[in-house]
């Protein structure tokens, strides 16, 4: 109960804030395609990551994140660096602006795919929402 309690709270604190206070995020410009939907963060609550990868090879991430609605569908990646081998992630959804759709939540699930330049250790931030201060899931990845 307290779970689903803190989990709506959080919702709603997304839907009322639009400030980026920690990160400058790679928003992406609204096209008159897009202007059939609402976008807005999706609070990461899970992530899965291999320990290490060869290089050459992807990172692949397996990413579970909050959606607003039961309409809600995963939309992009906004990232932020930080240096040349930390990356800062938030998950990005989208919901139709015209449907009725059930206030539900919903777990969005979603696969981050990052392609190394360099041996070296990356490591990833995946944001968990303003409830958290700009808290983030923090998985590393070495590439060897």
């Amino acid at each position: 109960m307290k779970k689903s309690l803190l989990i709506l709270f959080s919702i709603a604190l997304l839907a009322s804030c639009e400030k980026d206070s920690f990160f400058l995020w790679d928003h992406h410009s609204i096209g008159e395609s897009d202007k059939a939907f609402i976008y807005a963060p999706s609070p990461v609550f899970d992530v899965k990551a291999p320990s290490s990868v060869r290089f050459g090879e992807p990172i692949i991430i397996q990413i579970q994140s909050l959606g607003n609605s039961g309409c809600a569908g995963f939309s992009r990646f906004d990232e932020s660096y930080t240096g040349s081998n930390t990356i800062n992630i938030r998950v990005e959804q989208k919901e139709p602006r015209e449907d009725f759709c059930t206030s539900v939540l919903t777990t969005l699930t979603s696969i981050y795919e990052f392609a190394p330049d360099a041996r070296q250790k990356y490591t990833f931030n995946f944001w968990r929402g303003e409830l958290y201060e700009n808290d983030f899931i923090t998985v590393q990845v070495t590439v060897r």
